[in-house]
């Protein structure tokens, strides 16, 4: 949550010098359907990068962004042909692709659950881990979903001020769940402490501002490419690029 907080704060300062150039369109032109899309999707997201680094602590997290990505494809290819069937349109490639991912993720999955044993414990942290993907899978896949709905109705208010916006909310999200967790359990808040380290807050800053980049370029994808095709281009970066890192920094077996 401090990693999420900190982040989403460093996001809402580049906000800030945005808006003083701008004359603070993001204030000025907000409306109330922009704002529950925005607080709708801060919580998802915080949600979401949660489960995500929670459930490295109990599986693979290639395993995890493998269940994330075909959340968007499935949930957002269902999207796309309810809400925007002109632009959506199913093909053998399209199936195609879908078929092959779910076999990727089929693959993946059974390899991190290798290893049988009886031990209860281990029984259970694998139940928590499949819970988890399941939950990354809804969360993830329902992002890319309220992105298009934004673009196709509020496209004059911004991308980049919307960003700005579902952050801001992000922010106020950790801080109530940072402080009930501290009001609960008294020993949170040394780790909370850790997290302001030097090269803790370097990857948590450098990870704000590619979050801040990644979201510009989706939301600025989907107004332009139908959701069916951005899906699984979204599906192969992240697998390619996260297996590669899983490989050259934390020594995974490919």
């Amino acid at each position: 949550l401090t990693f999420m907080l900190i982040s989403s704060a460093f996001i809402c300062v580049i906000g800030i010098i945005y808006g003083v150039f701008t004359g603070f369109r993001v204030i000025n032109e907000i409306n109330g359907q922009v704002v529950v899309l925005a607080a709708i999707l801060a919580a998802m997201l915080t949600a979401n990068i949660c489960f995500s680094i929670f459930g490295a602590k109990y599986g693979s997290f290639a395993i995890i962004i493998m269940f994330a990505m075909l959340g968007t494809i499935v949930i957002s290819t269902v999207y796309g042909l309810v809400y925007d069937p002109v632009r959506n349109k199913l093909n053998v490639y399209n199936i195609l692709g879908i078929a092959v991912v779910v076999v990727i993720i089929v693959l993946g999955y059974v390899n991190n659950r290798n290893g049988k044993t009886d031990d209860q414990n281990t029984k259970k942290n694998k139940k928590i881990f499949a819970g988890i993907c399941l939950a990354v899978f809804l969360l993830n896949g329902s992002a890319l979903s309220i992105y298009s709905f934004f673009t196709s109705t509020n496209k004059q208010y911004g991308e980049i001020n919307y960003i700005f916006l579902y952050s801001f909310f992000c922010m106020i999200l950790c801080v109530i769940l940072i402080a009930i967790i501290v009001l609960c359990k008294r020993g949170s808040v040394p780790e909370i402490a850790v997290a302001t380290k030097v090269k803790p807050l370097l990857c948590t800053v450098t990870y704000g501002g590619a979050f801040m980049l990644s979201e510009f370029c989706s939301l600025l994808n989907t107004s332009v490419l139908p959701i069916v095709i951005q899906a699984p281009l979204s599906f192969a970066i992240n697998i390619i690029s996260v297996a590669i890192v899983d490989f050259i920094f934390f020594k995974q077996k490919l």
